[in-house]
């Protein structure tokens, strides 16, 4: 069925019930059977509006990390790039969403539809929220960089830390980041 056809009471009762599951399980214990159960929705519905685990989860991100809740807009690139990531890892930390990518991520590397799911929802269809303030500073000529490389390289970092150190995702790790990325704050 096209995606129009979905019922959105039912939609955020299934999205309801991922995001609780994971929170009382963790991602990887969350399957599309207990999700239906307990959103009271078939299974066949949740397949037919989501093709697979990851898409489903995939979606839940979205909602979890809304674009308009974490893109900043500021004239310094550097205070855009700062709070923009002390946003996504309050997003990362106080809701599910650390969880839910930690879990899609681990999903990537043996799943290819986790893989394309990531890279087409997460990565690519994010990445203008990092990479607008990185490449006004490298067009300001502020880094001589690659805008793109360097975004590979922070969301590594970023990824690497949800994996390893969840509670590093703060605001003194933004700074530090975008501090390092796109140089210390000039108080003159």
């Amino acid at each position: 069925m096209s995606e129009r056809r979905r019922s959105p009471t039912r939609q955020q009762a299934i999205l309801d019930a991922a995001a609780a599951l994971v929170e009382e399980l963790g991602y990887e214990n969350c399957t599309i059977e207990g999700v239906a159960r307990r959103a009271g929705a078939g299974k066949q519905t949740i397949y037919r509006w989501w093709a697979s685990k990851p898409a489903l989860f995939v979606e839940l991100y979205q909602l979890l990390v809304a674009r308009e809740a974490v893109a900043a807009r500021y004239a310094d690139p550097r205070r855009e790039l700062e709070v923009t990531l002390a946003a996504v890892f309050r997003h990362l930390t106080d809701t599910v969403a650390g969880a839910v990518l930690r879990g899609l991520i681990a999903d990537a590397t043996h799943d290819e539809v986790a893989r394309a799911a990531i890279n087409s929802e997460l990565v690519f269809g994010r990445r203008d929220i990092l990479l607008g303030p990185l490449r006004r500073a490298a067009a300001a000529g502020t880094r001589d960089w690659a805008p793109e490389e360097m975004l590979e390289m922070l969301v590594a970092v970023i990824w690497k830390t949800l994996i390893l150190e969840p509670d590093a995702l703060n605001d003194a790790l933004a700074a530090r980041l975008a501090a390092l990325v796109l140089g210390p704050v000039d108080d003159s």
